[in-house]
């Protein structure tokens, strides 16, 4: 017992009283002492760092070191000497631990044009793993002296100009030790820089650092971090770890798409190497289709948008594949109770061409179909899938490089449900749901010079989706009455050709710009359609001619981020959209603008504004039932969607350990569309099988639907701890997304279906020792919005029809569940073996994922059933990696 206290008291302290029992006196109170009292700034400097254990930094660019000073005594406080040497300089000193640096001073009103070098120079190249040669993007490239910097872009490039003399830059990256390397700049360098990994290392925060992956607006997601949290079956799924950030909706059973600031699932443009996706889901939503063997970088973007990114309204998330090992072969294998996952990667020609190549299916369907049967109290449960990925990149010389990926991914589901009788009849529902993506691209990119970076991307997507219901129905007390059946199908089907054209102009190490073309021609074949009604109609076919629609989208860009100070960023963009369609075209003038100010209690403060259009409609089910989806495109009638958001912001860090973030966000929508009707699509009877069917023709959903109005609006908050034994976060977000058209609600604005007002997650992660840690997850969030018919009455030809009077005028329960893993990691030489075991929902939470109404044959009466298809889920995974 006395052990156990022992412990819990130390695990407390790590937890809670993360601060240094002695602190470091601050080099600059420090006492010096000098053996010279007068000479030129430079041999003062020298005799300093000979005489005591410091290092003075500086540039000769910003300071005269042949200036003479006369000192009064040989013995000084540091910061005393400092500003007496440095009084008639325009520069001030700072304490960097035993470093000593001298930066530019705004606040003195002194200049010394003599001191500015006529020439300038650029250095140049690519930030990579040193073990695989793989590009490193978003590592950070900094000058601690002019205290100024910049990060590789989306190819692990940079380019960064340089006074003329002998200059240190320090390059580094999360996970990476850094490197800090002296140039003699007096010609453009080429230089490529490689990092070597360090799995303990922490991050290394650098205050006075340009504050670059702040102003450009984007999150980078962690896939050290997310490695370590629990997961479906033991998988780990950037876009289920994207759903943990504040403004981002992490609940619902099953539910695959992002919900971001009040947004649709459809309007988020998800990117795999450049080219936009559609459905990016396996399973109901359970996994995503990015395979983290196969995931170089993962950006996101909710606020401050880049001007090149266009088409989707609520946010952008840009995933690269890796490239592949460089220089030596090497793959991995798991196993799991969700499937099977191989990843093989290695060099076609060492240092000049690598593949990576990461495949994975699913068996899970096998081992969990029976218990999903009697659980959901349906039978003939099958559900898998299965994805591959490939890349494979040439670099020719130093300037050229050419770059081909793909992706091809699958997914069946398909289940009987035999529990609905009505009177004398059996009813009898199959449903069958499938859907695949294909993805290829091929990429040429070109350095044009030190300071432009060429790319042009050719690629396409291919999606097709495919929910066909079919009721039957059965006489169980007279079999010489005919059987009746109804055949509900939804498809859609797109196919997009992209060619595309990027510049990157580093102008300045105060100024970037980028500018870039794109067509892209869009084949659209959305339809819903019914075969056949009960009682005796006559069977159709159920898609005999489905007429596709052809769009073509033109799209420029230019954008500038400037930084006119050490601690301020603009950025400013323009976004072009034409649309053109047989009978009508569309044209869009897209601004994007951000303010960033960094603060000197080591915060920052931003402030964007952003408007989106979008030419693409996703359309849902309004009613009960399953929650299936219509991709369609903007036509001569239905306009594209606008969205207009203003954005604030405020980060600080605190306690070196913590970073505080919080943000409000006010978001208005232009042009969406929804069904008028309420009905449920696929499940049209509600038990009454007289009810007329939805769709007589496959593109009856144009004059179906209505045109209105959105507004959101949130708070957004999270506590990071990113340091130590313990990590972890807490994000909360307050939000409200409404919705009004003039045809629907009588023209009164209701809850959009995804409204929530409260959305929390809370992660932690705790390292036993270094090679164990424990993860823990807890979601809740406020119940989706659903349409319920307060009241029946019959027609005049006897049938009852339900009212729907107001639209979503009900709540779900709250959504909420519990998840916890332990992790265990180890190596054998050249073998890296991990294995995690775990569980989902820990304390069994019912969760609904659907709702429906269902009539008791005996009183007529209506009651609300529903649908839970996760119960607790126990895991175990292991993979090996050589």
């Amino acid at each position: 017992m006395r052990n156990i206290l022992r412990i819990a008291c130390a695990i407390l302290s790590a937890v809670l009283l993360q601060v240094p029992s002695v602190a470091q006196k601050d080099i600059l109170d420090r006492k010096v002492t000098l053996t010279i009292e007068q000479g030129e700034l430079k041999q003062i400097f020298e005799n300093l760092e000979k005489n005591n254990d410091v290092v003075v930094s500086y540039s000769s660019s910003i300071v005269d070191i042949s200036a003479r000073k006369t000192l009064d005594t040989t013995t000084y406080i540091c910061s005393e000497l400092f500003s007496l040497l440095l009084e008639e300089q325009p520069v001030r000193a700072i304490s960097r631990g035993a470093k000593i640096l001298i930066i530019p001073d705004p606040s003195k009103n002194i200049t010394f044009n003599r001191l500015r070098p006529r020439n300038f120079f650029t250095i140049n190249g690519y930030v990579k793993d040193a073990e695989t040669g793989e590009i490193l993007i978003g590592a950070s490239v900094y000058n601690p002296v002019t205290n100024r910097g910049t990060i590789t872009n989306e190819f692990g490039y940079y380019s960064f100009t340089m006074p003329q003399g002998s200059q240190t830059i320090n390059y580094s990256f999360v996970g990476y030790s850094p490197v800090s390397r002296t140039f003699k700049v007096n010609k453009r360098l080429r230089a490529d820089i490689y990092l070597k990994s360090d799995y303990e290392i922490e991050e290394i925060i650098v205050i006075d650092q340009d504050s670059s992956m702040i102003w450009r607006g984007r999150e980078k997601i962690s896939l050290d971090e997310i490695r370590d949290l629990p997961a479906v079956f033991g998988e780990v799924d950037v876009i289920k770890s994207i759903s943990l950030l504040p403004g981002i909706q992490s609940g619902n059973e099953a539910q695959g798409g992002l919900l971001v600031r009040g947004g649709s699932p459809d309007q988020n443009l998800i990117m795999l190497d450049g080219i936009p996706l559609y459905e990016v889901n396996h399973l109901f939503g359970l996994v995503s289709m990015f395979n983290e063997d196969a995931i170089n970088n993962v950006n996101l973007y909710k606020s401050d948008f880049s001007a090149k990114y266009g088409g989707r309204l609520s946010s952008v998330v840009d995933i690269q594949l890796k490239d592949g090992n460089y220089k030596n072969f090497g793959g991995s294998a798991t196993l799991g109770v969700l499937g099977g996952k191989l990843n093989v990667e290695g060099p076609i020609q060492k240092e000049k061409s690598s593949f990576n190549v990461a495949g994975r299916t699913s068996w899970i369907g096998g081992l969990v179909g029976p218990t999903v049967n009697n659980f959901l109290e349906v039978e003939g449960t099958r559900f898998n899938y299965y994805d591959f990925n490939v890349k494979i990149k040439r670099e020719f010389q130093t300037s050229n490089s050419l770059t081909f990926s793909a992706y091809h991914g699958r997914d069946n589901i398909s289940f009987i449900d035999n529990s609905r009788k009505i009177g004398d009849f059996n009813l009898s529902t199959n449903n069958q749901l499938s859907w695949g993506t294909d993805v290829a691209s091929m990429r040429w990119s070109r350095l044009i010079g030190p300071k432009v970076f060429a790319n042009l991307t050719m690629g396409f997507v291919n999606y097709n989706y495919l929910y066909n219901v079919q009721h039957d129905l059965a006489n169980m007390v007279d079999p010489s009455i005919e059987d009746q059946r109804l055949n509900v199908a939804s498809t859609s089907r797109i196919l997009d050709r992209i060619v595309k054209l990027d510049f990157d102009y580093f102008r300045s190490n105060k100024l970037d710009i980028k500018y870039g073309l794109g067509y892209t021609l869009h084949t659209y074949n959305p339809s819903v359609k019914q075969a056949s009604r009960f009682l005796g109609s006559s069977i159709q076919e159920i898609f005999p001619d489905i007429i596709a629609t052809n769009t073509a989208e033109f799209t420029a860009y230019g954008e500038s981020y400037y930084r006119p100070f050490a601690n301020l960023s603009i950025h400013t963009g323009l976004h072009f959209a034409t649309y053109v369609l047989k009978d009508k075209t569309y044209r869009s003038l897209q601004p994007r603008l951000s303010v960033n100010l960094g603060l000197p209690w080591q915060g920052f403060l931003g402030i964007s504004y952003s408007r989106m259009n979008q030419f693409i409609h996703l359309l849902g089910n309004p009613g009960l039932g399953l929650p299936v989806d219509l991709w369609v495109p903007s036509t001569t009638e239905l306009a594209p969607e606008i969205s207009d958001q203003f954005s604030l912001g405020y980060n600080m860090d605190v306690f070196e350990n913590y970073r505080v973030s919080t943000s409000v966000y006010y978001k208005t929508f232009k042009n969406l569309i929804e069904f008028r009707s309420a009905y449920d699509l696929f499940n049209p009877v509600v038990n009454n099988l007289s009810q007329q069917p939805v769709f007589e023709e496959s593109r009856d959903w144009e004059s179906r639907v209505d045109s209105g109005t959105g507004l959101a609006y949130g708070w957004e908050a999270q506590i990071k701890r990113r340091e130590g034994r313990w990590t972890g976060s807490v994000s909360y977000t307050y939000g409200r997304s409404i919705r009004t058209f003039q045809e629907i609600n009588r023209g009164e604005a209701f809850p959009y279906r995804y409204d929530r007002k409260h959305d929390v997650s809370v992660t932690s992660v705790f390292h036993i020792n270094p090679r164990v840690s424990l993860g823990a997850l807890w979601i809740y969030g406020t119940g989706n919005a659903i349409t319920l018919p307060l009241e029946g009455f019959l027609d005049d030809n006897g049938n009852e029809i339900l009212n729907y009077q107001t639209r979503n005028n009900f709540r779900l329960p709250p959504y909420h569940r519990f998840d916890i893993s332990l992790n265990y990691d180890r190596e054998f030489g050249n073998y890296k073996f991990s294995s995690s075991i775990g569980a989902y929902n820990l304390y069994n939470r019912q969760n609904p994922y659907y709702v429906y109404l269902f009539q008791n044959p005996n009183t007529d009466e209506y009651s609300l059933r529903q649908i839970s298809i996760f119960p607790i889920l126990p895991y175990i995974n292991v993979k090996l990696k050589i």
